[in-house]
């Protein structure tokens, strides 16, 4: 929600300060009207658009280390700790889904933590106050309005009112002073000011901008666009009137003297002092035709501009880079005279029975697992590799575990898993090369080393065997302060890569998520 605000703020932010710089000054008033309300409108849906960046010139693998490797450094795109198993043979951390379909579970939390509900609940309660507020200055406008006398005038009702105001509208209504009205001290030109803002439905605006102000307090642009539209407003009225009776200098002097009298509830359309000024300028701007195309036309790359920089981005992956994330693929088992009992599974995970084992089998399968009593470190998003199983206490596992029901094999805290094999050969272009030599965006590691970006200028395609790409999570972006992560193998690296981390071993077998 924080990230949707955040965006949505910069977004009508950048909106509002292209306002300011092409379209303030100009006396294209109907558009600028258009043009405020759309750049809330556009600000509030760019965030929910979702772009995937092509990615064209390589294909994204998924990465497995074993031991010799750097842990945190393997798992940053995952942002996951690291977890140690004891013992010579454990494997590296990696993050696999389990094949027995069983869902992860994360560890039970001893105790609630309501604070972290506190930031959602005070929003809330802002939201609620903001509200009520907005309501009771509606409620104050239609109270005035129904406890004093009105007249009806074209398109609109005046109402007469004891207090000394301003003469201002909301909705259909125009409120005047009844002893200034009586004396004829309201002057037409005050009328049919007010009357434009009733016929153009200016009111309607105003509550549109307060409605996002209570919803998006933390927003702090939104006020700056009510002040922008309210004051458009006053600009249409203006030419209203001047049209109308076409005497400007008549109706300035008006202006001057109207804007020294009080103020009238925010919500409503009023002369202002400090608008004075500057719509008495506007009252005699004019604007070249060539300007004004030539300004609405710089519109259209800067909207294209706010789509690309404030919406849902995600990097698009080629198909080699979809089939390695579903590296959990089962390999075929063939099996062996000696062990014939060992079970042909031919790439499909073992299958549940479909009744319950007796109790022989369970207990047989847990003295199994107590023969390798090692403490386990476990985490919500990694699950642990273990080898220290010998080959036959693995393949009697299989065995009994295929005689479990379904319910049974979830009880289980191991599950059966066969690595997908190395990932291809994969060489990088040289534009490739160039382009990560930007330290700003890209960290590089060449053999599992962080190289300083500039040392890419080194090195050709052919000099690399394999090329890993990722993006880097919003909480590994602030620490380590770059976008994407490229990982680099020379031939060397990546022949010892493939036979090391990759033996030519069938089944292995996995720890589920459990607290022990």
């Amino acid at each position: 929600m924080i990230a949707y605000i955040v965006n949505f703020s910069l977004c009508s932010g950048l909106l509002l300060l292209i306002y300011r710089l092409l379209l303030s000054n100009e006396n294209f008033y109907r558009f600028n009207r258009f043009y405020l309300l759309f750049s809330l409108a556009l600000s509030l849906a760019i965030p929910f658009i979702k772009m995937e960046i092509p990615a064209k010139a390589f294909e994204i693998e998924q990465r497995i280390t074993d031991s010799k490797t750097t842990a945190v450094d393997a798992l940053k795109v995952q942002a996951a700790p690291q977890v140690q198993i004891s013992g010579a043979n454990s494997g590296a951390p990696i993050d696999v889904p389990l094949i027995t379909g069983e869902k992860n579970q994360a560890a039970p939390s001893p105790t609630n933590n309501y604070l972290t509900y506190l930031p959602a609940v005070l929003y809330i309660l802002i939201v609620f106050v903001m509200l009520l507020r907005f309501a009771r200055n509606l409620y104050f406008i239609k109270r005035v309005a129904a406890k004093n006398p009105a007249r009806e005038i074209e398109g609109a009702t005046l109402i007469l009112v004891d207090e000394d105001v301003t003469p201002h509208s909301f909705l259909r209504s125009i409120f005047v002073n009844r002893t200034d009205y009586h004396d004829g001290l309201v002057e037409p030109e005050i009328i049919c000011h007010e009357q434009t803002h009733v016929a153009q439905m200016h009111s309607l605006d105003v509550i549109v901008v307060e409605l996002f102000h209570a919803i998006f307090w933390l927003n702090p642009f939104i006020p700056f666009y009510r002040k922008a539209i309210q004051l458009n407003h006053e600009f249409l009225a203006d030419e209203a009137v001047v049209m109308n009776y076409n005497d400007t200098p008549a109706y300035q002097y008006l202006l001057l003297a109207k804007a020294s009298q009080h103020s009238s509830a925010y919500l409503t359309s009023r002369f202002n002092y400090s608008t004075t000024k500057k719509r008495l300028i506007m009252m005699t701007k004019n604007t070249f035709a060539k300007i004004r195309l030539y300004k609405l036309l710089a519109l259209a790359p800067v909207l294209a501009g706010a789509v690309l920089l404030f919406s849902d981005k995600s990097m698009a992956q080629g198909e080699r880079a979809k089939k390695a994330d579903t590296s959990t693929r089962i390999a075929k088992q063939e099996p062996t005279k000696a062990l014939p009992e060992r079970l042909k599974f031919n790439h499909k995970p073992i299958p549940a029975s479909a009744t319950d084992a007796p109790q022989a089998v369970l207990d047989e399968f847990a003295a199994i697992l107590k023969k390798y009593n090692e403490p386990l470190l476990i985490h919500t998003k990694v699950q642990v590799r273990v080898k220290q199983f010998s080959q036959d206490d693995k393949w009697r596992l299989e065995v009994l575990y295929a005689q479990m029901s379904t319910e049974q094999q979830k009880q289980q805290y191991i599950a059966f898993y066969v690595p997908s094999g190395p990932p291809a050969k994969s060489h990088p272009t040289e534009e490739q090369l160039a382009k990560w030599q930007d330290a700003v965006n890209y960290g590089v590691w060449i053999d599992d080393k962080r190289v300083k970006n500039a040392n890419l200028a080194k090195y050709k395609p052919s000099d690399f065997d394999l090329v890993m790409f990722s993006r880097l999570t919003p909480i590994a972006v602030k620490n380590d302060k770059f976008h994407f992560q490229v990982d680099l193998m020379t031939p060397e690296a990546y022949a010892k890569f493939r036979t090391e981390d990759f033996p030519n071993d069938d089944w292995e077998i996995f720890h589920k998520m459990k607290k022990i």
